[in-house]
């Protein structure tokens, strides 16, 4: 190479060198002390859009910042704060949608919470999830939104609805009295409250869980069957037009400790989304067999190759 081409590679290297060294900069300031960045995502033509929380002793709540960046900024911009209902908002990965939850007061007794799809400062539709699920999971380990290529589609991982039955004693008195106590105990399961447990820790109330898959164009909520049983969904992926990719977590006595010891044993697998087999239970497909944990997958593109988080061995904690 010539010597003008070496100089120009050189202040080529030194640039981007200064444009690392700046952003590094920025995202250390960002990540201060008291503060979580909880989301970020990378849109085309450059453009960062991150979330954190900064935590209000007042009111007694976090407060959502939302930034977004853009590869020629020299300063933060001013950041927008989420409203106080707005629980998380997904862009989607050309940047011209965003797929809101939001928790509408419909009354003093009860809430709803709802889907909302926005695009260019307009709302486009909203979805009463609550008729179909409970709360929508938002944290990193059982959490996760991924949208379809098309964007017209997304899955989720929320509470499963479980019909709420009489108190044991209720229940119970009137099974005790007809059949005797052998028949009390054959009878009742189904017919009252029983104690769920939850994963604990930070995911205290957490206990049954599911994969959700809401169609925006149809304006549709649906529930993906065929989960393994004794496994909870999370950080679902959509994969190509018609898979979904999630992380699995065995249930079993080690519940407790998941939130910081997310090597704990998970695999990866793959299921087709409602509608696209005939079948009401679709097989799921096991990806990760040969692998003591697997989680956290990522895919190349609409169906690209997928990367994630995994192991032969492990470790214990």
């Amino acid at each position: 190479p010539s010597h003008h081409d070496l100089l120009a590679s050189c202040a080529m290297a030194a640039t981007w060198d200064e444009e690392v060294a700046h952003w590094a900069t920025l995202y250390s300031k960002l990540c201060s002390t008291g503060v979580v960045l909880s989301g970020a995502w990378l849109l085309p033509q450059g453009r960062v859009e991150l979330q954190r929380s900064v935590p209000d002793a007042d009111e007694d709540r976090k407060r959502h910042l939302r930034y977004l960046l853009r590869r020629d900024e020299k300063e933060w911009p001013m950041p927008s704060e989420l409203p106080a209902n707005v629980a998380a908002v997904f862009p989607s990965p050309s940047g011209r949608s965003h797929a809101k939850i939001v928790k509408q007061d419909k009354s003093q007794k009860k809430s709803r919470a709802c889907l909302e799809l926005w695009r260019g400062g307009s709302l486009l539709i909203r979805l009463d999830s609550s008729k179909v699920c409970g709360d929508v999971l938002i944290g990193d380990v059982f959490g996760g939104f991924s949208w379809s290529a098309c964007e017209q589609q997304a899955v989720f991982v929320a509470e499963v609805k479980v019909p709420e039955g009489t108190s044991v004693f209720t229940a119970g008195a009137g099974l005790a009295k007809d059949n005797g106590w052998e028949g009390y105990a054959t009878q009742l399961a189904g017919t009252a409250n029983w104690h769920r447990e939850d994963w604990g820790e930070q995911q205290a109330g957490t206990s049954e869980l599911g994969l959700f898959v809401v169609n925006f164009g149809a304006g549709s909520i649906r529930r993906v069957s065929g989960v393994p049983l004794g496994h909870t969904p999370s950080q679902p992926l959509f994969w190509g037009s018609d898979t979904i990719v999630y992380t699995a977590w065995p249930e079993g006595s080690r519940r407790l400790g998941v939130s910081f010891c997310t090597q704990r044993p998970s695999q990866l697998f793959a299921a087709p989304i409602p509608g696209c087999l005939e079948s009401s239970a679709p097989c799921h497909e096991l990806l990760t067999s040969e692998l003591k944990f697997a989680r956290t997958a990522r895919a190349a593109g609409s169906k690209g190759p997928i990367v994630f988080l995994g192991s032969r061995k492990g470790y214990d904690t």
